[in-house]
């Protein structure tokens, strides 16, 4: 069960890499044609409206991800000091309260859906207001569930935090056994 959850939990981060990756590009491209269009004296109305509406869909595509593997921003300096089973009640604990953050934003963001209903953008009359607040309502949800996710793997053991120490150490290893491995080629030829 739980590898199949991990199969379409990886097919949806394949997905919204593409997506984000063709709205970094998007946004690059309209932030070009902006700067080149004012040195020329022309006036385009829109382009920076639609550069940051694609921003906002980009962070909030990748923050559900974000949740799922605990890469959200954090300081951890403090956590990492703690033993392993307090260092888990307090992830889970993160977690749980990430969740009901997630869920309060999402009603927020569904009764400014609502709210933004008819209405279009200033610049770009074609675009309705309550598509990127449908957008970011869903995407919160996604967040809540994924944190609820995390917090059950974390607790069944399916997902394991490393402390930052135990990042450099492996870190280390890998680099001392590529060094090795270097030198026995080195003292073959």
């Amino acid at each position: 069960m739980r590898q199949h959850l991990m199969s379409g939990f990886r097919k949806l981060e394949r997905a919204v890499t593409i997506v984000n990756g063709a709205l970094l590009v998007g946004i690059t491209l309209l932030i070009i044609i902006q700067v080149v269009a004012r040195k020329a004296g022309i006036s385009l109305a829109g382009t920076e409206e639609l550069a940051r509406f694609s921003y906002v869909i980009y962070t909030f595509l990748a923050w559900p991800i974000a949740c799922l593997y605990g890469s959200n921003i954090s300081i951890t300096m403090l956590l990492d000091k703690w033993k392993k089973k307090v260092r888990l009640m307090i992830l889970v604990l993160f977690q749980l309260i990430m969740a009901g953050f997630s869920m309060v934003a999402a009603y927020s963001a569904f009764l400014q859906m609502k709210n933004q209903m008819g209405v279009l953008a200033p610049s770009n009359d074609w675009f309705h207001m309550n598509w990127l607040y449908a957008v970011v309502f869903i995407c919160l949800l996604l967040c809540a569930l994924f944190s609820l996710v995390r917090a059950i793997f974390l607790v069944t053991g399916d997902m394991v935090y490393v402390t930052q120490d135990e990042q450099n150490e492996q870190i280390l290893e890998e680099g001392k056994k590529q060094f090795e491995e270097l030198e026995e080629k080195e003292g073959d030829e």
